[in-house]
This record gives structure tokens, sequence and C-alpha cells, in this order.
């Protein structure tokens, strides 16, 4: 009797911290979960019970239900609707239950519709939604499926009944399952009641070769014994993780693992060591090897040219490649570089690396174009061409004026000698008629000018006349004075050897006598 209290004891206990286990949210069938968006499908994302009903309306916005992946039973009813950017149903494949204790529209636990993609030219949205078993899954109420995606593909050959594509996503599976729950068609370990023990994989073979300068490439096969299904590689350089990659069942088909990987940025004279782990169900391989490659680049002494390869002999030809052993030491002399490279993978050769290097590295340079240095010169010289041109321009132009200038000056020059007046300036140049005695000189010879003349060599000239050396104001007095002068001489002088002046002038010579003689009076 003692025995049987502790044993019943045991019992209710381990129920309760069975129970413990398990996250329940909400707390009655008919409480909806309304999700729209990620932080409300993350509010979710702990929980193995709902008690209550799931309402998902994503719109545009929700693009995977992975979050609900901890999900197993739901009391009310699961409604998805116009989600429209939803691939697959991945995030509820472990679901096992909806009891449907809460129905929409009255009748309905289960409701999928409208989630088609009409901004996609393929009408693509929502898949897989008819590849579930749901009836093993509704408890209660009736199931609504309709106006979803069109053309959707199947499931993987190793399913029965699916949530997405490939044998991760499988509600049940036709061979053997994993520890992982993932859908095998073989069995590489040993079998339990359609349970395959995987078992440790073999370790990958890693194959190496240079791109270019400063980058290897990685490559790895599967292992010649996966143990299992191979779900996961890790690649490690020195013994840090650098690249990892897994299957990806987003969409509406499984990607390929990826077991390639390019290395950048690597130091020249440097070891690198790479080993790659493959993962199943039981784990990983063990690290018992690495594969390792000393990224070497050619160097030379200072007084070699940088683009001549090293040399045995300072003095010898610069055009000879090394061609020393892998494994050869460098030379003793410390002027010399060295010729030789530390032992490398036996599908890359040392000694044409530096070759190889030199090679790409001019065909990179001659695809550049132009630098940035060089074009800011091209630049800089042009605006410099652009002001020249144009302080040449500004000088011709300053000195046609200044021509124009004493073009003016002369010709008042010879009207005012006509007209016997005293020596003057104009415009701040003096007159080169004045320049040599000439007025009390009998073999000088003063031309005759007439007032017609006068005016048309005043107006010839006055058109190219610039105003910021000769305003208006100050051109109109300059003529006014010339002509007052030739005027005035002309009432002093009954006899004047110049020729008679036109209309305008004779008619002002009278008008002016008719004045002097009212005057006089």
């Amino acid at each position: 009797m003692k025995y049987l209290s502790f044993f019943l004891l045991f019992a209710i206990l381990g129920n309760q911290f069975s129970n413990c286990e398990s996250i329940t949210c909400g707390n009655h069938p008919q409480k909806n979960f309304y999700v729209s968006n990620n932080i409300e499908l993350n509010d979710l994302s702990n929980c193995n019970i709902v008690n209550g009903s799931v309402f998902i309306n994503g719109e545009y916005s929700l693009t995977t239900l992975e979050p609900l992946k901890n999900i197993e039973r739901i009391t009310g009813k699961l409604v998805i609707l116009d989600s429209h950017v939803l691939d697959n149903l991945k995030g509820l494949h472990n679901l096992k239950s909806i009891d449907g204790d809460d129905f929409y529209l009255e009748k309905y636990s289960l409701v999928i519709k409208h989630n088609n993609n009409n901004l996609d030219d393929y009408n693509h949205g929502l898949c897989y939604m008819d590849n579930v078993f749901w009836d093993d899954i509704v408890k209660k109420g009736e199931i609504l499926i309709e106006n979803n995606s069109l053309n959707c593909p199947y499931c993987s050959s190793v399913c029965n009944g699916c949530f997405g594509p490939g044998p991760q996503l499988c509600q049940s599976c036709e061979n053997y399952t994993n520890s992982n729950g993932i859908c095998l068609d073989h069995c590489h370990g040993y079998i339990d009641n359609n349970h395959c023990n995987e078992v440790e994989p073999d370790i990958p073979e890693i194959t190496i070769s240079t791109l270019g300068p400063y980058s290897m490439n990685i490559s790895w096969s599967e292992p010649s014994n996966p143990g299992g299904y191979i779900y996961q590689y890790e690649l490690y350089q020195n013994n840090n993780l650098i690249y990892t990659t897994t299957y990806n069942n987003e969409g509406y088909d499984e990607s390929s693992l990826i077991m390639n990987y390019e290395s950048n940025n690597l130091l020249p004279n440097t070891n690198y060591s790479y080993y790659v782990l493959a993962y199943n169900s039981n784990g990983s391989n063990p690290i018992l090897k690495s594969y390792s490659m000393t990224f070497m680049e050619p160097t030379m002494s200072p007084t070699q040219s940088p683009t001549r390869a090293p040399t045995s002999s300072p003095t010898s030809s610069p055009t000879r490649a090394p061609t020393s052993s892998p494994t050869r030491a460098p030379t003793s002399s410390p002027t010399r570089a060295p010729t030789s490279s530390p032992t490398s993978s036996p599908t890359i050769t040392p000694t044409k690396l530096p070759t190889q290097t030199s090679f790409t590295s001019s065909s990179k340079n001659s695809d550049d174009g132009l630098k940035d240095w060089e074009l800011a010169l091209i630049i800089v010289g042009s605006i410099i061409f652009i002001v020249i041109i144009l302080l040449v321009t500004r000088c011709i132009k300053r000195r046609q004026k200044e021509q124009n200038r004493l073009r003016l000056s002369r010709l008042e020059g010879r009207i005012i000698e006509k007209s016997g007046q005293p020596k003057r300036t104009t415009l701040g140049f003096s007159n080169p008629m004045y320049d040599n005695p000439t007025i009390n000189n009998p073999d000088y010879e003063v031309e005759s000018i007439t007032s017609s003349e006068t005016s048309e060599y005043i107006r010839d000239v006055s058109e190219i006349v610039d105003s910021m050396y000769l305003n208006e104001n100050e051109y109109r007095n300059n003529i006014d004075y010339s002509r007052q002068i030739i005027e005035e001489n002309h009432l002093r002088q009954d006899n004047m050897s110049c020729e008679p002046y036109d209309d305008d002038i004779e008619g002002l010579y009278s008008n002016h006598k008719i004045e002097a003689n009212k005057n006089r009076n």
C-alpha cells in the first residue's frame, strides 16, 4: 500500500510536469487572436496550444507563417483570409488538431480563401493548402478552401501530405523518419519501427582553387557515407565559422544546398586551413583533418622593376619565372625575393600563381577607365582654357575701343586746327596734331575739311565707340564744341581756306549775323 501511494504521487507529479512543458495561450475557445503583421504573428511564437481561434489577414504584409511552428493544437477555428504574398503553410506543419469549439460563419472551423496574388502576372499566391489531409486535423465543423493560387506544385515523393516543399514539411512520411521529423526514402543507419536512427557522417572532401588576386574558391562534395539526411553544412577557415548553408523551403520549391564558397580579401604569404562540418539528425562529422593552402604573392627587391617577376639572381634575365620546387626554402641572399612557396593543396600549382595574379591585376586596371584625379585634371584644364579665351577676347575688344577713342581725338584735333583755336585735349588724350609745331611752319599745309565731312566722319566713329569710355552726353558736348569753334572762326574771318559749309552751317551763320546787327543797333 505504501509503494502504491508513492507510485500514484509520482504519476500525478509527472502529469503536471508534462503539462507545464506545454505553453497555452488564451483562456477560451471563442477568444480570437487576430494576426495582420509580423508583430502580432510573433506574439504566438511560443505557444504550443492556442485556447481560442487564430484569424490571419496578412494582406501584403505577411510573407511567412514560420513563427507559428510550435503550435500543435487550436481549440477554436483557423481562418487564413486575404493573405496575398504567402507561398506555403510552413509554420503550421506541426499542427495536429483543430478542435472546432468555435465556428466561422456558424459552421466552418477551417477557412482558407482569397489568398491569390492579383498583382503577380502568374496569379501566384498561397499553395499547398490542397495537399494537406485536413480531415485528420479538423475534429468538428466544415472546411472551406477556395480562391487561392493556381498551378501549385506537388509534395515531395517521400511525403504523405505536406505543408510546403521538401521532406521537412511533410504531414507524414511514406517510408522512414529521422529524429528531426524529416522524411527519408531510405535509411543510412538502422531502422526501428519506421524510424531511422542515423549515424555520424563521413568527412566531406574539399577542393581549393585560386580565383584571382587575394581570393580563393573552396568547394566540397557530399560525404561518401552521409549517415542520414544532410540538412546543413558549415565551412570553417582557421577554426572560424565563415559560411553556413541550409535548405530553403520558404517558397514554392526547395532550393539545394550550396557547397562552394568564395573567400576574398586574403593576405599574401599567409597559410589558410579549411574544414567542413556536415550535419544530420545524429550530429556532425568529426574534425580529423583540414585542408591547408598558403596564398602567395610575388615579392621583389627595391632595385627590381615592379612589373618583373623575381629571378634566381639579381643580374639575371627579369623575364624568367620561378621554377623551383614547391617545398624548396627561400635562398640565403638577403636581397633576393623568395622563389618558392610552402606546401599547398594537390589541385593548385604554386609556381603558376604569380603569373596568374599579375595577369588579373593588369586586366582589372585596363577596365577601370579614367581615374578620379585624371578626370578632375581634365575639368580644371578645360576651365583654365575657357578663362584664357575670355581674357584674350576682352583684351582685343579693349584695344579696339582705345583705337576708336584715338581716332575721335585726332578728328577733334583736325577741327581745332582749321579753326585756329589753341591746343586742347579730348577725353584725356593729347591731340597728335600738335605733337610737332606746325602753326608757324610755312611748309605745313593744313588739309581742308568741310562740315559735311566732319559730320560723316564723326557719325562713323560714334557707331563703334563704347559707352564705357564715351557716354552719350560727353560725345554730344564734344561735337557741339567742335561745331562752335568752326562757326566762330567763320564769323571772324571772311576768307577761309576751307571749302564752303553745307546748308545747315550757312543758315546758322545768317541767323547769328542778324542777331549781331540787332545787338549793335
